[in-house]
């Protein structure tokens, strides 16, 4: 019998749970056969949740998809240009800019949501990729360095203070990486770690809205006492030049 071909869009989460899925489910219809394909434009799978980590330091958040995926799946790396469901095909272009063409029984679109980021002209760096977190690490070092060498005390304060909009899960560990490796970064330079300051805003009047008062407050305790001042009933709205 002729093997079904499944071609997965997206290695992310979804994409790598769905191949386990459909491997699973496969293995116990006897008789069926199915060739299961990844496409995905990076030869990786980032892990999203961590996003807060490179932005603190330089821990390496991605994992080769080759890792991941069992010896039975075909990992493509290019980008689906277009999908002609009538023919049941998926175009794609390869990282050399070559187009190919797959015809497919089961197509799966796990292409990730798309991320909402705020208006250019209110300023801040959303977290929203590698390249935003690496760069919000690069810019507070480079705030520290400026703030060793600074006498004006307000400048110099503004230098060592970071603001860190929205309290969800991924604002909380954020500003708990931040408190951590900042600090640690200051002392090293010969700055006083207790002259950094970490913000988190939160919109709401307490933490970890979807539970109980009682996490929300220990939540609020494990931040205070690691230095993180919380700012209940804010919402970030426009960051002002040389403030």
């Amino acid at each position: 019998m002729k093997a079904l071909t499944c071609v997965i869009v997206g290695g992310g989460y979804a994409g790598l749970h769905a191949v386990k899925s459909i491997r699973k489910a496969f293995k116990k219809r006897m008789g069926k056969r199915i060739r299961l394909i990844l496409i995905d434009k990076n030869p990786y799978h980032l892990r999203k949740v961590l996003l807060f980590k490179p932005a603190a330091s330089d821990e390496d958040i991605t994992v080769p998809l080759t890792k991941l995926l069992p010896v039975d799946v075909e990992f493509i790396q290019a980008n689906v240009t277009q999908i002609e469901s009538n023919e049941q095909r998926v175009l794609y272009q390869d990282m050399a800019g070559d187009e190919h063409l797959m015809h497919y029984d089961i197509l799966i679109l796990a292409t990730g949501s798309i991320v909402c980021e705020p208006d250019p002209v209110q300023g801040g760096i959303p977290l929203s990729d590698v390249d935003a977190a690496q760069n919000i690490r690069k810019i507070w070092s480079e705030n520290l360095k400026k703030a060793i060498k600074e006498t004006v005390p307000a400048e110099r304060r503004r230098l060592m203070t970071i603001a860190v909009a929205g309290a969800g899960i991924s604002g909380i560990e954020t500003s708990a990486e931040l408190a951590h490796f900042v600090r640690t970064d200051a002392e090293a330079l010969g700055l006083d770690p207790n002259d950094v300051r970490i913000y988190l805003l939160n919109a709401h009047q307490r933490l970890f809205q979807e539970g109980p008062d009682k996490v929300g407050l220990k939540l609020e305790q494990l931040l205070t006492n690691n230095g993180i001042t919380l700012v209940h009933g804010k919402k970030y709205y426009k960051k002002q030049q040389g403030n």
